[in-house]
């Protein structure tokens, strides 16, 4: 005679871990008090200006450099103001990031504020020590927000 044991139940995530994870890393660093507000809107505006830079938008933009247009000094005529904006403080903060030899910060932080992958993976992927991918993200997002002026927003 063959004993069958009973398969445990299988459950789901707890309640906790589902609001956990759905707060993403960027809610879970604002919970801990890690990064401010002014952080948690430079990962929102630098996500913004990826998602523009790589869709028809940033061909447009693209256009308006080949015409010898500077957009660092007026927004393009045919984007509204505030999308102009974003993406020059995007490209501002991919050119100060490249002037600190620092590129694997944009890889970290797009990782992290427009794909939404987790630290420890990140920390993998890069090949960095653990804990230290939240330091570099936070240092990714004090440039920005010193390249769109937002460092007298509050605490930074």
């Amino acid at each position: 005679m063959k004993l069958i044991r009973p398969q445990p139940e299988v459950r789901g995530p707890t309640p906790e871990t589902k609001a956990k994870a759905a707060e993403g890393v960027v809610g879970l660093l604002v919970k801990r008090k890690f990064i401010w507000p002014e952080h948690v809107t430079a990962a929102f505006l630098i996500e913004s200006g990826h998602n523009l830079i790589n869709d028809e938008v940033g061909w447009k933009l693209m256009k308006f450099e080949e015409r010898g247009y500077d957009l660092s000094k007026k927004p393009a005529m045919d984007l509204p103001g505030r999308l102009a904006r974003i993406v020059i403080f995007y490209t501002r903060w991919v050119d100060e990031i490249s002037r600190r030899r620092a590129r694997a910060l944009y890889g970290l932080t797009i990782d992290i504020a427009h794909e939404g992958r987790r630290l420890r993976e990140t920390e993998r992927k890069y090949g960095i020590e653990n804990g230290t991918a939240k330091q570099h993200f936070r240092r990714s997002l004090d440039i920005y927000c010193q390249e769109a002026g937002m460092q007298n927003m509050g605490l930074i």
